[in-house]
């Protein structure tokens, strides 16, 4: 089994039949030892010391995760800039220079990807519905507006969130839709007021995202899915 956060099971094949300085060799089944994917636990083999891994989103998921755990400890309830934490990986001994490398490369690196991605679980790939709100939140939030990121372990308001319905950001204590709030779009409100206004904008995406995260969990397949997105639209 192979995860998909991680790799193509044809690179993961390729990579695992090459040998790594110390001689050993990594790859799925008898090429080496088994790991766990830090999104979603399943079990997948992957060559975290091979010096190429990290051209994977999977290899910098871990250790994006870890490093904005120690910076935001230091940042006072604020968004870490990226480069403070590109900054903060570079310091990783365990590292290659290839793979520091990688780090100060955007658009279709290893790091740039996962950076963007989050984490993020896909709760659509039955291929039924099509939309952002069907990712969960992962593990962390990258605003590119303003090159930062934001660890959802910090809450689930993030300094740039606003109140789906009024807008209202400065001094307002947000929440999310108790519905959907694992999703990655879930809207944020300043009051219930707010959220019963907004009902009839959100009540189809907020339905549509439930249906969509139970049947995945469940393991639904795509007929399945599709009869119940049509029973409750009835």
């Amino acid at each position: 089994m192979i995860c998909d956060h991680l790799v193509h099971s044809d690179c993961l094949a390729q990579v695992g039949r090459d040998l790594n300085s110390d001689g050993k060799r990594y790859g799925v089944g008898g090429f080496g030892p088994r790991a766990g994917c830090p999104v979603c636990d399943k079990p997948i083999s992957m060559w975290q010391a091979h010096d190429n891994a990290c051209h994977f989103k999977g290899f910098w998921t871990q250790r994006i995760d870890n490093a904005l755990k120690e910076l935001g400890s230091a940042a006072g309830g604020e968004a870490v800039s990226v480069e403070s934490l590109r900054s903060k990986l570079k310091e990783d001994p365990q590292l290659t220079k290839k793979q520091k490398k990688m780090i100060s490369i955007e658009g279709e690196s290893g790091f740039y990807k996962c950076l963007q991605d989050g984490g993020r679980v896909d709760y659509n790939r039955a291929g039924v519905y099509f939309a952002g709100f069907l990712y969960s939140r992962g593990k962390w939030k990258y605003d590119s507006n303003d090159d930062t990121v934001w660890h959802w372990e910090w809450g689930l308001q993030t300094p740039s969130s606003t109140c789906a319905n009024c807008r209202r950001q400065q001094g307002a204590v947000l929440t999310a839709c108790t519905d959907c709030k694992d999703s990655s779009e879930a809207p944020m409100y300043c009051s219930e007021e707010c959220q019963k206004t907004d009902k009839r904008n959100h009540s189809k995406d907020c339905g549509v995202f439930q249906v969509m995260k139970l049947g995945q969990e469940q393991g639904c397949t795509q007929e399945e899915l599709l009869e119940r997105l049509r029973e409750r639209r009835r």
